[in-house]
């Protein structure tokens, strides 16, 4: 048995000449040639070009990066701390590499006091396991600070403890 499809040819080339169209409009724009205004009428948004070739502000020769395993981890859980550390070459011609000799790292959670110190690894890389013992629903915030050949760079991150969940116990209904 034959059942004929009651697709017409129109709807059936309609969706693909809006593709087509769009697909052109993406490349037509894609090829458009120029550069950024070089005047802003409104000011906002807008970079003027001066034309100068202004050098720009040099990368910093150390940065560092920190992050928790679990952001929302239930009380009492052990959570770990990852730290890296890079040492980059200001002229960023060459790629960034672990310090060496090692970086020294110390963490502090704010919510709880806990004090956490190391030094990377071959790899850049300093881990640290705490009790995520905060208040719950309230972040805390982990200042890190890492030290390398005098210098010093900060940053931040944070994890915020679950409330304590509890798990109703079902009671049968009478009768049943």
């Amino acid at each position: 048995m034959h059942i004929r499809s009651r697709i017409s040819s129109r709807q059936r080339t309609l969706p693909t000449g809006v593709a087509a169209l769009m697909l052109t409009l993406f490349l037509a724009g894609c090829s458009l040639v120029g550069g950024p205004p070089s005047t802003s009428t409104a000011g906002v948004g807008v970079i003027p070009n001066s034309g100068s070739q202004e050098t720009p502000p040099p990368f910093p020769t150390l940065t560092a990066g920190a992050w928790v395993k679990e952001q929302s981890p239930q009380a009492g859980y052990t959570d770990t701390l990852y730290v890296l550390v890079r040492v980059n070459d200001p002229t960023m011609v060459a790629p960034s590499k672990p310090p060496n000799p090692p970086a020294q790292v110390n963490a502090t959670i704010t919510g709880t006091g806990t004090s956490l110190q190391g030094q990377t690894d071959s790899d850049g890389f300093a881990t640290f396991q705490f009790p995520a013992n905060g208040k719950p629903t309230q972040p805390d915030i982990i200042n890190v600070t890492v030290t390398y050949n005098g210098q010093t760079v900060q940053t931040t991150t944070f994890y915020t403890v679950l409330p304590l969940l509890t798990t109703p116990t079902p009671t049968p209904k009478p009768g049943k």
